[in-house]
């Protein structure tokens, strides 16, 4: 075709036609050329695959026949045989993984460039394998399965940390129980290679295995002064039986209190398994009578101290046990309450009440020199005044049992009453006691051989005390003729008394003594034929008969 106006024709030429043929040929060359390289690569990734398959199988042999070597010979040949494991579990995965790889990079064209990919290719293998060999061993270890009587009880590192934890389970369990406990468990073990994570410590298998002993079980324990009763596992339902139990004694005003009178205490542990109750057995346990109520009929001809003595009760005590009963008004076989059904828990109720009482009046005394001791006059007379008193009354299983007083309100004053009473001594009485109440009459007053005998003679011991007849003044102590020692004592202006014959003295003239003061020792000084008191009374200066003035 001849060019136009516009331009050359628009077929290709023939020269064009030519170079495209030749540059199509020429990549083709290349092409086939970079895929031939690329599927030798792929062969020899195939052939490094099928290597390490074959290396896995081997050291899995290995890795078999090491385990159970481990328990035979040492915890060396055990540590290696748990390497072992997780090299082979690492390879084989490390394997299959590159056999994908390999299959992948033969199902597709090539993008590996040809210059240096083989040692590239060779870098991230090498790289691979020892991330998986890394990986395996500290994820994965060897681990014996405990299988305890049938049942799977878990991996443990060793079979000694078996056997020391049944024997700190067993000693565990004794204490609980309070009595030796024998664990001999059926126990078999098998070789697994499992996740590190699964394989229990010391400690943790112990308690794996104490939750798994059946005599012993963690219960909501109820113990009263220190006993154990029982147990639930439901702790609300164990609030319940108690709150059941206070709910029959109710409170009714302010200041009223219940609860038990025993030390009741809740702790949730382990214990005997047999202890295990529900809330119905307990709560009839713990309200039966361990002691019922003790009657006695009084009898009128007895009489209500002897009832009470016999009873071994007090009469405040028995009101209290009987309310509502005159206990001044008690009919013959009338049966009253002296002891009160006693539960197996006590409960203790603390009533308000209130009540007016009396409030006595208090002495005063005033001395008064004008009276002699003894004399008492009164002065202002007293009065009572009153009180409310406001008190708790303790109950005991819905019996009285005490009234505590708190504190009282005054509502009338008490008016103290004034006594004068005398301090000033009268020491004559006027009458006249024996002086020596143990002597023996020997001589009387009156006339008798050698002439008249003005006094009585007592015959005593010498040293015996001589007493004084009757207050007065001493106004003679010393030596008289046929009296020897004599005390003479002037009772008043016409009165007076002496004691004769005394071996000794104790008291001085001018003092001053009363009725039964000691004032002399027998003797047998002066006209005596033995050792006696001769005592003779005086009136107006005149000695009189002392039998008729002397009280013994």
């Amino acid at each position: 075709m001849t060019e136009g106006v516009l331009g050359r024709s628009s077929a290709p030429s023939l020269r064009l036609r030519t170079g495209k043929r030749a540059f199509t040929r020429l990549h083709a060359i290349f092409l086939s050329r970079r895929y031939a390289v690329a599927c030798k690569r792929a062969a020899r990734m195939a052939s490094l695959s099928r290597f390490l398959s074959g290396a896995h199988q081997r050291v899995s042999v290995m890795a078999l026949a090491a385990m159970p070597a481990r328990y035979a010979w040492s915890e060396a040949v055990e540590t290696a045989a748990g390497h072992v494991a997780a090299f082979t579990e690492a390879v084989e995965d490390g394997g299959a993984r590159l056999r994908l790889w390999g299959q992948d990079v033969l199902s597709r064209r090539p993008a590996i460039p040809f210059r240096g990919g083989r040692v590239r290719a060779a870098g991230v293998f090498v790289f691979a394998a020892a991330a998986v060999l890394v990986f395996s061993t500290t994820m994965y270890g060897t681990g014996l399965e405990v299988i305890m009587d049938g049942q799977p009880m878990g991996y443990v590192g060793r079979q000694s940390e078996v056997v020391t934890a049944i024997d700190n389970v067993a000693g565990r369990v004794s204490d609980i129980l309070g009595t030796p406990y024998m664990m001999q468990p059926d126990v078999r073990y098998r070789v697994s290679v499992v996740r590190r994570s699964r394989i229990f410590d010391q400690k943790a298998f112990e308690q794996q295995l104490f939750q798994s002993v059946g005599a012993v079980k963690l219960l909501h324990v109820l113990t009263i002064d220190g006993e154990t009763i029982g147990g639930l596992q439901d702790r609300k339902a164990l609030d319940g039986v108690l709150e059941g139990i206070l709910a029959q004694y109710p409170v009714s005003g302010e200041g009223d209190t219940v609860g038990f009178s025993q030390n009741v205490q809740i702790e949730y542990r382990y214990t005997d398994s047999g202890l295990e109750t529900d809330a119905r057995a307990l709560t009839e346990h713990l309200t039966e009578e361990v002691r019922p109520a003790v009657y006695d009929d009084y009898t009128g001809a007895e009489g209500f101290g002897a009832f009470c003595r016999r009873n071994g009760i007090t009469r405040e005590r028995l009101e209290m046990l009987n309310t509502g009963v005159d206990m001044d008004r008690l009919e013959d076989g009338q049966s009253l309450l002296i002891k009160g059904a006693l539960p197996f828990l006590s409960v203790a109720r603390g009533h308000r009440i209130a009540y007016e009482t009396e409030l006595p009046f208090e002495i005063e005394y005033l001395d008064n020199g004008g009276m002699y001791k003894g004399e008492e006059r009164i002065k202002t007379k007293g009065a009572v005044g009153s009180a409310i008193v406001t008190a708790e009354q303790m109950e005991l299983d819905g019996q009285i049992v005490g009234v505590n007083e708190l504190f009282q309100t005054v509502t009338l004053e008490a008016v103290t009453q004034v006594v004068e009473r005398g301090t000033k001594v009268k020491y004559a009485l006027g009458t006249y006691k024996h002086p020596l109440p143990s002597g023996r009459l020997t001589s009387s007053y009156g006339y008798r051989t050698g002439g008249f005998h003005h006094g009585i003679d007592w015959a005593a011991p010498k040293g015996t005390k001589i007493k004084a007849a009757d207050g007065g003044k001493v106004v003679f102590t010393g030596w008289n003729g046929t009296y020897g020692q004599l005390v003479i004592i002037q009772h008043s202006n016409s009165q007076r008394t002496l004691y004769a014959h005394c071996s000794s003295f104790l008291v001085k003239q001018g003092d001053m003594v009363a009725q039964g003061d000691a004032i002399a020792r027998v003797g047998n000084t002066g006209r005596s034929t033995g050792a006696h008191l001769h005592f003779e009374i005086q009136i107006n200066g005149k000695a009189v008969n002392p039998a008729k003035y002397v009280k013994r």
